[in-house]
């Protein structure tokens, strides 16, 4: 907004899928909007801490309760397909949402402009995505609940294979590419929330994140410049033979440069926060509070 990043995005003034905000724009009809209201606001309320900008999107009276679901379902050639499913159960104290998307096509989707499902540029290889999430939030007399978990898996498998032909007045330079990769990325996340008032001027607020993410790399580059042109038809795997040491030495007075390389890589990342947050507004009508907030 105006050159700005939206930091947080709210439903009628109240949290919405804090791990992925594009799931509510993605998914809300705009003939439902009302007002789309942006302002700024500090954490907690405090007088120190810098701003940040919120965006709230506030329902028209009429579908304050209400059912909102929509799905799609495509196959293509090459056992090509797409699924998304989204469904949201919404009154003036509760909200349960829920949401899938398994392809494919390379789609991770993101908002476009008109609310719909636009894909963004498409990436190399072949992607495998599935995705899904839940978020809860009940919203009683003293107290407030919120819970919201997502959880992805995407499969990537890259093949290039290149050639070339530098043809120059003594002799060509023939050139041979091939490149591999294949990687796994998971995650599941929670993101939950319990807010009461202890008495009228105390509030309790407790605040609990985890994040479990799991990625592998596997990779493979080949890579040689010959004055010869090697019959690669006739070779069962040209470039692991012509880059391997057991190489025909009919090949040796052929080779101008060689390069192979190879990748493995694991990575586990377990993240977690949380906190535990007293608030105390001394006078009725005072717009600061006093907060003790201990992280752990």
């Amino acid at each position: 907004v105006n050159g700005r990043f939206v930091d947080e995005l709210l439903l009628n003034g109240k949290d919405f899928f804090r791990g992925d905000k594009n799931v509510l724009l993605e998914n809300m009809p705009a003939y439902m909007v009302k007002w789309l209201k942006v302002y700024e606001r500090k954490k907690n309320q405090s007088r120190i801490g810098e701003k940040y900008l919120v965006m709230d999107v506030e329902l028209k009276k009429e579908y304050q309760i209400g059912w909102i679901a929509n799905a799609e379902l495509a196959g293509g050639t090459e056992n090509h397909y797409l699924t998304r499913l989204f469904g949201l159960r919404f009154t003036k104290n509760s909200r349960l949402t829920l949401f899938g998307n398994i392809n494919n096509i390379n789609d991770k989707r993101k908002p476009g402009r008109m609310g719909d499902w636009v894909p963004e540029s498409m990436d190399k290889g072949l992607q495998t995505i599935k995705k899904a999430g839940a978020d809860f939030r009940l919203d009683a007399d003293y107290y407030t609940l919120s819970t919201s978990n997502t959880v992805e898996d995407i499969h990537v498998n890259q093949k290039e294979l290149q050639s070339s032909n530098i043809f120059l007045p003594s002799n060509n330079i023939f050139g041979l590419i091939r490149n591999y990769f294949r990687s796994h990325y998971s995650l599941w996340r929670t993101s939950n929330q319990y807010q009461m008032a202890l008495t009228h001027k105390l509030q309790l607020l407790l605040l609990c994140n985890l994040s479990y993410q799991t990625s592998s790399n596997n990779g493979l580059h080949r890579e040689i410049s010959l004055n010869k042109n090697p019959d690669i038809w006739q070779l069962k795997a040209p470039l692991d033979s012509l880059c391997s040491s057991e190489l025909s030495t009919n090949w040796y007075s052929s080779i101008l440069n060689r390069n192979a390389n190879e990748l493995y890589q694991d990575n586990y990342h377990i993240t977690t926060n949380g906190s535990v947050c007293f608030t105390y507004k001394p006078f009725e009508g005072l717009f600061d509070s006093f907060a003790f907030e201990p992280f752990f």
